[in-house]
């Protein structure tokens, strides 16, 4: 299901040595435009079905992702590694709460 869905929507394949990071858009009640900031060596629409189907996914992710809001790359890994990081902390620094991105 998941391969014919990806080919279906004109996802690229996964290439060797490419990173993407990227957020999620998160519904939790009290908080101020959850997200959750991830890295990942796929497409970023296929790390999403992922996390919406519990796949190598965090129980956050799973529970309160609803959409695909952001995402950039692809880059090298250190440079993914980084990224995800200072873009945790700029979500942070927005006074948003963010989870993930360490």
């Amino acid at each position: 299901f998941l391969a014919s869905t990806l080919e279906a929507a004109k996802v690229p394949n996964d290439k060797p040595g490419e990173f993407y990071v990227y957020i999620l858009r998160l519904r939790i009640k009290g908080e101020k435009e959850p997200c959750y900031v991830g890295r990942t060596g796929h497409h970023p629409y296929k790390r999403y079905l992922n996390h919406l189907r519990g796949h190598k996914s965090s129980k956050i992710t799973k529970k309160y992702a609803t959409a695909l809001i952001h995402y950039e790359g692809p880059m090298g890994y250190d440079e993914s590694v980084e990224r995800e990081k200072t873009l945790w902390e700029e979500k942070k620094m927005q006074g948003i709460d963010a989870h993930g991105g360490k």
